[in-house]
């Protein structure tokens, strides 16, 4: 998945170079670009994918899900260069069971290791670390969990990529081939604009246009139903309400409706 991100990238850089006269460069076959060249499809880039990335809407392929081995005995977890933070709960397994524990993230992960080095069993708690980074490398994040493993588990969670880093740092394309023509509208929007003229050209009302489909897009990837309510505040008085019970007038609706 992440080599064919890595070609639609190369293929974004080719488009804007075309676009402004440069040709698709070598890797396509033709000419090489200059320096300056490449330095101009590198900032139209940028730019494109920052005004795409951070238009305000939120983008469901920036919250990815990863799965993770926790080995037997081991007891930290090293995080995707663009982790940003968590989101939601961490979730443990072992090795092909067929339901997940969560795990509470807290500060003291790794006292309790100090206080207690030799305990394993099932990650009960996990705290997250920062490394400090190498000459030209990332700072990465580390999850720490204790107890240690007593043998290997599956931890799965959901995170947010780090802000800019899908800018700046990714060689690929956050989104994948579904937006690729709208990230394609965005960088020719920023080559339009560049250099003093600020008003937004036929590029910019094209990009706009994409955004709009892009957006709509993205939302049939998001849930539809937000499943069942378990909030028993509103029937704490009601003897009968029991959460095994959730198909009695507790079902969760969409603008009215409840979806199949």
């Amino acid at each position: 998945m992440r080599s064919s991100q890595v070609q639609l990238q190369k293929r974004l850089e080719a488009e804007v170079g075309y676009h402004h006269g440069y040709g698709r460069g070598a890797e396509y076959g033709e000419p090489a670009w200059t320096s300056v060249q490449e330095r101009d499809i590198a900032a139209f880039v940028r730019s494109g994918k920052r005004m795409f990335y951070h238009c305000g809407y939120d983008w469901s392929f920036l919250h990815p899900v990863v799965t993770m081995t926790l080995a037997e005995g081991g007891h930290l977890l090293v995080m995707p260069e663009d982790f940003g933070g968590l989101e939601g709960d961490v979730l443990v397994a072992t090795s092909g069971g067929s339901g997940y524990t969560p795990v509470k993230v807290t500060g003291d992960a790794r006292y309790r290791r100090n206080e207690w080095p030799d305990t394993t069993g099932i990650p009960r708690v996990c705290s997250i670390e920062h490394r400090k980074p190498g000459p030209g490398q990332h700072q990465r994040v580390e999850l720490e969990f204790f107890p240690a493993a007593d043998q290997d588990y599956t931890v799965q969670l959901t995170y947010y990529v780090a802000k800019d880093f899908e800018v700046e740092s990714a060689p690929f394309l956050y989104g994948g081939a579904e937006h690729f023509e709208t990230l394609l509208a965005a960088c020719k929007a920023a080559g339009e604009r560049d250099g003093d003229d600020l008003t937004d050209g036929p590029q910019q009302l094209y990009f706009q246009q994409r955004l709009a489909i892009s957006m709509d897009v993205d939302r049939r990837s998001k849930p539809q139903h937000l499943g069942y309510n378990g909030d028993p505040g509103v029937w704490r008085h009601a003897w009968h309400w029991r959460r095994r019970n959730p198909g009695e007038g507790n079902t969760v609706t969409f603008a009215g409706v409840t979806p199949e």
